[in-house]
């Protein structure tokens, strides 16, 4: 959850709030449906890594290097 004071339209400085799952969402369509799935289990479902690689069939290190994918992209998304 969002710490109460995010939760308002705008703050003093004219930011717009917005829902955090609403953002997550949108910021993750700049994935792609693989790194979406990984990111989505380690971040929204709080599966560990080990338990992403096994339900997805991959080796740890292979989501390891997905999530390092995912982390660029993201920052990549963020920064613009």
């Amino acid at each position: 959850p969002l710490p109460p004071e995010w939760d308002r339209p705008d703050d003093e400085l004219g930011y717009q709030w917005v829902d955090s799952r609403d953002y997550l969402d949108q910021v993750f369509t700049q994935l792609t449906e693989p790194q979406r799935c990984i990111a989505k289990a380690l971040y929204l479902e709080g599966l560990s890594i080990q338990e992403i690689a096994d339900r997805d069939g991959m080796t740890r290190n292979a989501v390891d290097q997905a999530l390092f994918r995912v982390h660029r992209r993201l920052r990549d998304v963020l920064d613009a």
